[in-house]
């Protein structure tokens, strides 16, 4: 929301920080497009530089009323077209032409490789789990629990799988209950930090974060 306000300094701030986010995103979708690693970097800077920084895109997405994901994953898309499409018209034909979406992916889909849309959901899902964690780290951090978090880091994200919590109390000074209960907590909170960070990029009430929570998830399962 930041990031489409009025407030200047407030949404800059907002922007820099998605840019961080997702960058690594937007820039492996180009790639998996078919260009090169100096291209993918060039395309998305300029990428970050048209759209993000007149806060273009955050406006026309908060107007469609749809996912943020969806919305960057067609901008990229078209951002890259066009560029290749200046680019061949600066050589007289002798560059890249466009290449169709639904080319694209059904080369991807002709081996095992995963197509270019799907990847860059997977990614984008990665980022948002990486942005969920950097903010419970920052709030055990300012809670004085840094060493906590170190600890139970490791098995935020594995729910199945039982932390050597004896050894852990040991290291920490705690009980072994204690540190049961930390870990319990700690993935109760980073479920909540990771629902937030989804909110804010879905437009149209509760069960559209449902969904995009549940497909978002769905990509780690698939893999």
């Amino acid at each position: 929301d930041r990031a489409r306000g009025t407030n200047t300094d407030a949404s800059e701030a907002a922007i820099d920080a998605l840019c961080a986010t997702y960058w690594k995103p937007i820039y492996g979708y180009i790639v998996h497009l078919g260009q090169s690693v100096e291209d993918a970097e060039d395309l998305t800077q300029e990428f970050f530089q048209q759209q993000f920084g007149r806060r273009n895109l955050f406006l026309e997405a908060r107007r469609e009323k749809g996912k943020l994901r969806t919305y960057v994953c067609f901008a990229v898309y078209r951002h890259v077209n066009d560029a290749l499409r200046k680019r061949g018209r600066l050589k007289r034909g002798g560059g890249q032409d466009p290449v169709p979406l639904d080319n694209v992916k059904e080369s991807a889909t002709s081996g095992n490789e995963v197509t270019p849309d799907k990847h860059f959901d997977k990614q984008w899902a990665a980022a948002l789990v990486n942005h969920a964690i950097a903010g419970l780290e920052a709030d055990y951090v300012a809670r004085g629990n840094e060493a906590l978090f170190n600890e139970l880091r490791p098995f935020l994200e594995t729910e199945g799988e039982d932390a050597p919590q004896l050894e852990i109390a040991e290291r920490l000074g705690m009980n072994v209950g204690a540190v049961g209960m930390s870990l319990t907590r700690m993935r109760r909170r980073f479920g909540a930090q990771f629902r937030r960070k989804v909110a804010e990029t879905v437009q149209g009430g509760r069960t559209t974060v449902d969904d995009e929570i549940r497909y978002l998830v769905s990509l780690f399962e698939r893999s």
